[in-house]
Parts: structure tokens; sequence; C-alpha cells
């Protein structure tokens, strides 16, 4: 066989350029970091000249060939950024950071959806449940929620993350998600490392941050990548001991749990987050999380359980927890009625309450706002669906209908998921006539949809 040519580390190249270093210099700071974790090395300018031309040295040595550049440059320097690190098992690399820092954690992974060459291969990682690990399943913090940071930079993260809730909402998880990982990559990752005014709200921010984009990720069917981007928002938040941001994104855990066909480990993560709460919890985040517990409950067949858990969450609705109109600027300190009512339904529907269920449903749908067009659009999708478990196929039909109207402005994978699995439902009633034009709409959709992604 051939032997593999190596490609030169362009990456390794252009950060000795920007650290104004010789080969020698990097060479001499590898070793000095070598010999401070009390390992022996002699690196010389022949050695970097080897990485130079895509030679990999053998770990720890990348990361602390990482490590020098984050020093010397004083900003956080990825291995992605150095070129060196051996991402043949992309997969591997993505859950390993799970060991790294926080804010190395946070560029390494944002970073690897802003950079075209490896932005394919991480859409494509596989939600794995074995790697919910104890650690990631135990409150681990102290605080309460982070107050907000009156700073400049402070401020411009709100604005946008109120912005990126706009377009998630607006326009689907398709829309800025590439803009939102480079810009906490570049960054909201320089801040957390190089800014001492206001650390613990700097890393709320990011941890929200990180949080919007795992919900976009998750929304274009990317669930490996969003299960990272939940875990590093955790992660973020654990590192400030804000135990609101911690306890919500347990919850975004259990959710993906949920949605990906594994209700064990969805209700136990919907515990934890419940667990993590911090005692002076608001009522919007108690009925945000004991909402997620009796869908989680139900799903898996404990009814009492279920039951008890809703009532919790509907008397905290009760309490005053959100705007009516669902057009909330403020993602993490309301939980708007329309989104509870539709998690109520959802767990309705687990129980076998289906006429309770299609009320929640319907109160939720009339509830949105007019920027929620993702959400109204989910939530028709399932109102449609519960129709036709009821025998209403003309209600579910006039539903579908205006579903496939509204989708034509959504970047959403997720919607296109609930028209698929329109189209599979329905198949067995393609003679009746008002399915078979239905489904001749659905089919011209798809098929114009699939041709705008290849042009």
């Amino acid at each position: 066989m051939p032997l593999q040519r190596r490609t030169s580390n362009l990456r390794l190249r252009a950060l000795l350029a920007e650290a104004r270093w010789s080969q020698d210099a990097l060479a001499r700071s590898v070793n000095a970091l070598a010999a401070q974790q009390g390992l022996r090395t002699h690196y010389d300018r022949t050695s970097v000249s080897h990485w130079l031309a895509g030679s990999r040295p053998r770990p720890p040595m990348p990361e602390l060939i990482r490590e020098a550049f984050t020093r010397r440059l004083g900003r956080t320097v990825t291995s992605l950024d150095t070129g060196i690190a051996d991402h043949g098992d992309l997969a591997a690399f993505w859950f390993a950071s799970a060991q790294d820092d926080a804010v190395v954690r946070l560029a390494t992974l944002t970073g690897a959806e802003g950079d075209p060459v490896h932005r394919a291969a991480v859409r494509a990682l596989h939600y794995s449940p074995s790697v919910l690990a104890p650690q990631w399943t135990s409150p681990a913090v102290d605080g309460g929620a982070a107050d907000e940071d009156p700073s400049p930079r402070g401020q411009a993260m709100q604005e946008m993350g109120r912005l990126y809730v706009f377009h998630l909402e607006a326009f689907g998880g398709g829309h800025a998600r590439s803009g939102l990982a480079s810009y906490l990559a570049q960054d909201v990752s320089q801040w957390l490392r190089t800014d001492s005014a206001g650390p613990r709200a700097l890393f709320a921010g990011a941890a929200q941050l990180t949080h919007l984009l795992a919900l976009a990720a998750a929304d274009m069917g990317a669930e490996g990548q969003a299960q990272g981007y939940h875990q590093t928002a955790m992660q973020l938040a654990a590192e400030v001991d804000d135990r609101a941001m911690y306890a919500v994104s347990l919850r975004a855990l259990s959710a993906q749990a949920l949605r990906t066909g594994h209700p064990g480990p969805a209700e136990s993560l919907a515990r934890s987050a419940i667990d993590a709460a911090p005692p002076d919890a608001s009522p919007a985040l108690r009925a945000y999380l004991h909402a997620q517990s009796a869908v989680c409950l139900a799903r898996t067949g404990a009814r009492k359980a279920a039951v008890a858990a809703l009532t919790e969450a509907e008397r905290n609705v009760e309490n005053g927890c959100g705007h009516s109109d669902g057009n909330d600027d403020s993602p993490f300190s309301a939980y708007a009625p329309a989104d509870f009512t539709y998690q109520k339904a959802m767990a309705l529907t687990a129980l076998g309450e289906r006429g309770p269920a299609l009320r929640a449903l319907q109160t939720s749908l009339r509830s949105r706002g007019p920027t929620r067009s993702r959400s109204r659009a989910l939530t028709r999708a399932r109102l449609a669906e519960l129709h036709l478990l009821c025998g209403n196929l003309e209600a579910a039909v006039a539903h579908w209908h205006t579903l496939l109207d509204e989708a034509a402005q959504l970047n959403s994978q997720q919607v296109q998921s609930r028209l698929a699995h329109m189209r599979q439902e329905l198949q067995p009633l393609r003679r009746s006539p008002v399915v078979g034009d239905l489904l001749a709409r659905a089919i011209e959709f798809s098929t114009r949809t699939d041709h705008q992604k290849t042009h």
C-alpha cells in the first residue's frame, strides 16, 4: 500500500507567527511545561519542524503545546487551533474534552462548529446516553443564580442571548448557529480567561449562550453535538456555583434523553435537576423542572408520581412565572405559560388522557406569540398527531396544512421530522381524498426543501 502523505500543519505555522516565536522558542516553552509536570523532554527546532510537516507527538505533548500558546498569546488556544491533536476518532476527542477546564472545553467545542474543516464532522456525531457519567448528574454546586453583569461585556452577552432566542424561535436552529459558536469561541472564551471583573456573571452568561447553541444544534438534529454543548454549559455553571443554570442544563439533558428514546436516563436526569436547584429557586424554575419530571415519569409508567409532579408544576405556574404571550426576552428568568401547557399536554398524552391533552395543546397554540414560529409549528404538529389518534382526521389534516404553510420560513430539522412522521402515519389512509391532497403537498414541500439544501 502507498504511504499516506503527511499534510503540512498550517495552523501551527500561523500560531508561531502570531506568537512571534521561533521554532526553538516553542520547543523551549514545551520543555519547560513538561518539566513542571515531572517529565523530561528534549524537544528542539528539529522536533518543531516535524510537527510543522504534519507529525503528531504523543500525549500529553499536544496539550502542552496548546498550553504554551495559550500562555504566550493571553487567550484560549485549543487543540483544534494547533492542528496537532489527532482527531481521527472525532467522537472520542469530543467527549474526552470533558476533562478540560470549562474555558478550554468551551473554546474547543464551539471552535469546531465555527471551523469549516471540522463543522460537518461534529454535526454528524451521534448522541450517546453512556456519556452521561455520574459527575454530570450529581449536583456539585452551592450557590444560587448569578447576578446580571452590568459591564459592557456582560451586557453584550445578554443582548446576544436575546437576539439568538429571537432567531431560534423565528427561523429555526439552522440560522446563525455558526455565528453564535464563533462568538463563544473567540470573544467569550477570551473574556473568561482574561477579565477579572465579575467572572461569576461572565461564566453564567457563557453558560446561557452555550445552552442556546445546544438548543440550536438539537433543533437541527445534531444530538451528539448538542449533548457536548449542554454538558459544557453545566460545567461553566458549576465553575461559579450557579445552581439555577446547573439545574437548567440537567433538565435540558433530560429532555434530550427523552427525545432520543431513553426514558430511564431522562427521568434520572430530571430528578437530579430538581435536586440541584437552589433552595430559593423561583416559581418559574421550579415549574420548569417539575413539568419535565412529570413528562418523564409519565413516559416510564409512574402514573401517581407523574400526576404529583404535574400538580407541583402547575402550583408554581399559578404563583407567577412568565409572560402570557410567550415573548419573554429573558428566557432564563421566566417560564411562559404556553411552554408549560405544552409540557402538560405531553405528560397527559403519555398518561392516556387524550381529551385534556388536546385542550392543553390548543391553549398552548393560542398563547404562542407572533415571533414563536418554531414552537408554534412543533405545537401544531403534536396537536395534529393527537387529533389523528383521537380519530379526528379532518382536524388533523387541517392542522397539517397550516403546518406546511408555517414550515416554509423555518430551517428546523425537528419540524422536518414531524412532517416526515406525518407522512408515515398517513400512508395507510392515502386513498382518502383529503389525505391524498395533503401527502402530495407534503412530498412537494420535502422535494423543494431538499433542493434548497443542495443549492
